[in-house]
């Protein structure tokens, strides 16, 4: 083409499946220096295809999976992607609907996180124990608790690594005795257990038909180690702060357990430190 040639630019377009195979994965190199790598691929096959076959396995150590009422993820997605990474660390698993081959997956031999995110209503009615072999491996359990499902609490003394637990609850169920609840939970718990978060949403903590004035006391007695020195009250009420008291906003929940919140800062830690602090307690003075 001479240096005179007009260009059209409709029959020049550039494709970047057309580069050589080398000179693309520099182009992507750099470009994921600076943050964008995860998107480039997501939209380029030609990146895809640079990835190594055991890509998951060697670099994937958090899944968080959430679903939104009827917009869900395939099964066969699901449990595909995860079984493509043997190294997962963490695995959450949020808003699910039931199904036979989500219960099947949950308690098969194929998972084994150290922390892990569940809803107790995803496994079947004849499975409400801890018994499965998903539980086995893991220290930091958060389980979605609903007065409605009757699970085998006992079954929580077999998890031998067990050292923090989270219960998200549900009072629209209405807990007779909420810090009795708090303190069989814990009688239940492996003597290795360090630290229990009890989450309390705001939109059900003044339920109808429920005492507010009886679930103030049973949250002030938690605070104040009454029920048990390892238990530790979190909410979502944006404006009620308390040294006693754990506010997470769910994206600050989110990068908890992700792995991204600054350390010391997500709801562990925070628990560890109120626990930590009733120990040491400080004199006025």
């Amino acid at each position: 083409m001479s240096a005179s040639t007009p260009i059209d630019s409709a029959s020049t377009t550039f494709r970047f499946s057309e580069l050589p195979e080398d000179i693309g994965r520099v182009i992507f190199e750099v470009v994921a220096d600076n943050g964008w790598g995860p998107c480039c691929a997501l939209v380029s096959k030609k990146i895809r295809a640079c990835k190594s076959q055991d890509f998951f396995a060697a670099h994937v150590k958090v899944v968080i999976l959430v679903g939104f009422g009827e917009v869900q993820f395939p099964h066969d997605t699901m449990t595909s992607f995860i079984e493509a990474c043997p190294g997962l660390q963490t695995l959450a698993l949020w808003d699910f609907v039931r199904s036979r081959e989500t219960q099947e997956f949950l308690t098969s031999l194929r998972l084994a996180p150290s922390r892990l995110s569940v809803i107790g209503g995803m496994f079947s009615e004849d499975e409400y124990h801890f018994h499965h072999p998903i539980f086995q491996n893991v220290t930091h359990l958060e389980f979605f608790w609903e007065d409605e499902y009757d699970w085998s609490w006992d079954s929580l003394s077999q998890l031998k690594r067990l050292t923090h637990l989270s219960l998200q609850v549900d009072l629209r169920f209405g807990l007779p005795n909420f810090v009795e609840a708090v303190r069989d939970v814990i009688s239940a718990c492996p003597p290795c257990l360090r630290i229990l978060v009890i989450w309390v949403d705001a939109n059900e903590f003044f339920c109808e038909g429920e005492s507010a004035v009886e679930r103030l006391e049973d949250i002030d007695a938690i605070c104040r180690g009454e029920a048990d020195p390892r238990a530790v009250v979190a909410h979502n009420l944006p404006g009620l702060q308390s040294e006693q008291l754990i506010q997470r906003h769910f994206e600050d929940y989110l990068c908890d357990w992700v792995g991204t919140s600054a350390p010391g800062e997500d709801f562990w830690a925070q628990a560890e430190k109120i626990i930590e602090g009733r120990k040491h307690p400080l004199t006025p003075a």
